[in-house]
C-alpha cells in the first residue's frame, strides 16, 4: 500500500476514500438510468472523486516514486477529465481545459517514450508498461485531435467521446486496489495492471444502455 509517511497523511487519506468512492458511484452511474438524475449526480461524484485521487497518487510520487502509478494517474485525469468536458457547452474556458489536458496527455506520451528507452536501455521489463501505456495515450491524442478539428461535432460523436473517455477512467479506478492490493490479494502485478484495460470495452457497452443527453448537460 502506498505510504507517503507522516509528513503527509491528508494526501494518503483523501486517496484512499476518494479511490473507494470512485468505485462505488461508478457502479451507480453504470447501472442508473444514462441522462437520469442519478447518472448525472454520480458522474458528477466519480469524476470529481478520481480527479483527487489521481492529484494525491502524484504527490505520492515525491515521497516513492512508481513510473506505473504515475502514469496511470495521468491517464486518469486526461481521460475523464476530457470525458467532463465533452459534455459541457463549448465555451472559451472548456475548449482551453480541453486543450490543456492534450497538452498533459501529450507530455504524458513523451514521459511514455523517454521511459521506454530507459527500459531498453537497463533491460526492464516496465518496457512492456510503457509501451502500453504510451499506446493508450496516443490512441487518446489522436482522437482529440479529430474531435477538435470537427467544427460542430454530432451528438453521436459527443456521446461516444463521453464513453469511452469515461471508461478509460473506471478501468484505472478498478486497477488502483487491484495493484496496490496484488501482494494480499495473489493477482501476479502484470495481470492486476493490464486486466482491467480489457474491461474498457465491456465499459463502453454498458453506458451505451438507456439515454445519455446532449451536448450542454452535465454528467
Amino acid at each position: 500500500m502506498f505510504d507517503p509517511g507522516p509528513l503527509d497523511p491528508i494526501s494518503h487519506a483523501s486517496h484512499v476514500i476518494t479511490g473507494f468512492a470512485a468505485l462505488a458511484v461508478a457502479a451507480v452511474a453504470l447501472a442508473a438510468r444514462k441522462g437520469g438524475r442519478a447518472h448525472i449526480i454520480s458522474g458528477r461524484i466519480f469524476v470529481a472523486a478520481m480527479l483527487i485521487a489521481s492529484v494525491t497518487a502524484l504527490i505520492f510520487m515525491f515521497t516513492e516514486f512508481q513510473a506505473p502509478a504515475r502514469d496511470a494517474a495521468l491517464l486518469a485525469i486526461y481521460s475523464i477529465g476530457s470525458g467532463y468536458l465533452t459534455l459541457q457547452r463549448p465555451t472559451a474556458a472548456v475548449k482551453t481545459a480541453g486543450y490543456l489536458l492534450t497538452a498533459i496527455g501529450v507530455f504524458a506520451l513523451l514521459l511514455m517514450i523517454a521511459g521506454a528507452i530507459e527500459a531498453i536501455r537497463i533491460g526492464s521489463p516496465l518496457i512492456i508498461a510503457f509501451v502500453t501505456l504510451g499506446a493508450f495515450f496516443l490512441i487518446l491524442i489522436v482522437g482529440d485531435v479529430r474531435y477538435f478539428r470537427t467544427k460542430a461535432p454530432s451528438r453521436v460523436q459527443t456521446i461516444r467521446r463521453h464513453r469511452h473517455r469515461m471508461a478509460w477512467g473506471v478501468a484505472i479506478a478498478i486497477q488502483a486496489p487491484l495493484v496496490t492490493f496484488n501482494a494480499q490479494l495473489g493477482i501476479p502485478f502484470p495481470v492486476a495492471f493490464f486486466a482491467p484495460f480489457l474491461l474498457v470495452p465491456i465499459v463502453v457497452a454498458t453506458m451505451g444502455r438507456g439515454t445519455v443527453p446532449g451536448i450542454g448537460t452535465d454528467t
